[in-house]
């Protein structure tokens, strides 16, 4: 049986006998399995990752940068959000490509290191159940972003000498 089916079971019966001690117990045990369940599938995604930003390896970090950001979009088990998030997900691969190449100053390798920390972050705080948390460093990690497009938009013009 799927695990979410399990945790919808489990909620099911729990509704039906609320003052079963046994109930709710298998009903938390089995919600707080699917979490830790999910929770290790994103921690070997950011894994893989990681490895990417340090090998350097283009292709896989816009692969699993990719697949983190779908994880997450999956553990909301919303319905409606996944639709607009596979579409969202195509042209932010696109953008990962050309801004994963590989970087041409010590602030972009940084910026991608910081992302990969922010990713970390990310987990850590759905692990500890911390929405605020969560929630400012999914705002911290979309200004990151922000920053590096609109660089990429607009870039710095060059300081260049013209001989008239």
């Amino acid at each position: 049986m799927d695990r979410l089916q399990k945790c919808i079971d489990a909620l099911r019966r729990l509704a039906k006998e609320p003052d079963d001690p046994d109930c709710a117990a298998l009903a938390e045990q089995t919600i707080n399995d699917y979490l830790r369940k999910e929770i290790e599938a994103l921690k070997a995604i950011q894994a893989q990752f990681r490895q990417a930003i340090e090998a350097r390896d283009v292709e896989n970090r816009v692969v699993y940068n990719d697949a983190f950001h779908l994880e997450i979009g999956r553990m909301a088990h919303n319905d409606y959000l996944m639709p607009s998030l596979r579409r969202l997900l195509i042209d932010h691969a696109r953008l990962g490509k050309i801004f994963y190449r590989h970087p041409t100053t010590d602030d972009m390798q940084q910026d991608l290191e910081t992302a990969c920390d922010q990713h970390d972050q990310m987990i850590d705080a759905i692990e500890r159940r911390d929405p605020a948390r969560a929630g400012q460093l999914v705002r911290e990690h979309f200004e990151l972003s922000r920053r590096r497009m609109a660089e990429y938009a607009a870039p710095q013009g060059l300081d260049v000498p013209i001989q008239i």
